[in-house]
């Protein structure tokens, strides 16, 4: 489809100016390289592949042409409003081609549009990849674990705690599915009172997660806190950079919050993580028999290894797998950049 489509533009125009054939394939291109390239449901690998085919056959040419324009437009004189405003669309589409085909490094903030059966339209905005690191993206996890929490396979009837949220897609999708929630008697009355508490580390990945609550009309639901894993094990638990608040989170004796309900999706790629994560789990999981973590983890052989060290170390804390869970028996339930995604669910002993 996407050689198709490409092979439709070719060949491609010379750089000449005021020339609506070469307006229209740089329109048609730029159309055709973000249905591809910036599509979050596609995988990987096919968007690495249209983005190496078309920075061969088609960053060359997108170089004359901006040196062209950039040219001519310094030596316009008696261009009509309507012309100079075409030079500057054509312009501005040729230069985010080049940053698009440059990498994601070069692109300035993303902002998706998702629609969620439940949770209703969601705005998440993904900053460059040099700003935020891993956090700058919604990842193949994030999805689904969001998925499962809109479709109430993963149920939100508790305060919720999300752990390494990046951009927040899943802790949002929670916070939408907390505002639904009504109280159990006869189901009348308001909307309970849950919060979701979304938490990370860095400063701009915290930042952007407080933007995107806010853009989503989330303030009342949920909260953005900045959670050092390291901290935490060492009872310095919530920093007091917070980038908003709905309540603190703890108790009156000044003890931290137990959650019974903890999510968190790619969470275990580094030996760190092996380290300080399922203390952390186990420092904020509320003790009894309706507490769960769930967690999104993609099967990537090369981080195999961490994975068992993770479920090994969760199992000496008292931390198992549910195993009656029709969710939690390891299922494949989506396949997104051509790797299987592990569900996990884990309750105290």
């Amino acid at each position: 489809m996407f050689e198709s489509q490409l092979a439709a533009l070719l060949p491609l125009p010379r750089p000449r100016i005021n020339d609506p054939l070469l307006r229209r394939t740089v329109s048609d291109m730029h159309s055709l390289a973000v249905s591809y390239i910036l599509d979050p449901l596609r995988p990987l690998s096919e968007i690495h592949h249209v983005t190496d085919i078309m920075r061969t056959r088609c960053s060359p040419w997108l170089v004359r042409v901006l040196g062209a324009l950039t040219e001519a437009a310094g030596a316009e004189d008696g261009a009509d409003d309507d012309e100079h405003a075409e030079a500057e669309s054509t312009v501005a589409k040729v230069a985010e081609l080049i940053a698009l085909l440059a990498g994601r490094a070069a692109l300035k903030d993303v902002t998706r549009q998702w629609e969620w059966p439940r949770a209703g339209r969601m705005s998440v905005r993904e900053p460059s990849f040099g700003d935020a690191d891993l956090g700058f993206q919604t990842w193949g996890s994030g999805i689904i674990l969001a998925r499962l929490l809109d479709s109430g396979a993963i149920p939100v009837t508790h305060d919720v705690l999300e752990l390494g949220s990046g951009t927040g897609m899943a802790g949002m999708v929670a916070a939408r599915m907390a505002s639904m929630v009504t109280p159990a008697v006869d189901g009348q009355g308001p909307p309970c009172s849950l919060v979701v508490t979304v938490t990370d580390y860095h400063p701009v990945v915290l930042s952007n997660l407080a933007w995107n609550v806010r853009a989503n009309g989330l303030e009342g639901t949920a909260q953005v806190r900045k959670l050092d894993w390291t901290a935490a094990l060492l009872e310095d638990v919530w920093s007091s950079e917070e980038p908003s608040t709905i309540h603190k989170p703890t108790e009156g004796d000044g003890a931290p919050i137990m959650f019974k309900s903890i999510i968190a999706s790619d969470c275990v790629y580094d030996q760190m993580h092996v380290e300080k994560l399922p203390g952390v789990i186990d420092k904020f999981l509320a003790p009894g028999p309706d507490s769960r973590f769930y967690c999104v983890l993609p099967n990537r052989p090369r981080f195999e290894s961490e994975r068992a060290a993770f479920l090994v170390a969760m199992n000496l804390l008292g931390l198992v797998e549910e195993e009656d869970n029709r969710i939690a028996d390891r299922e494949v339930v989506g396949e997104l950049d051509q790797i299987e995604y592990l569900v996990l669910c884990y309750r105290r002993v």
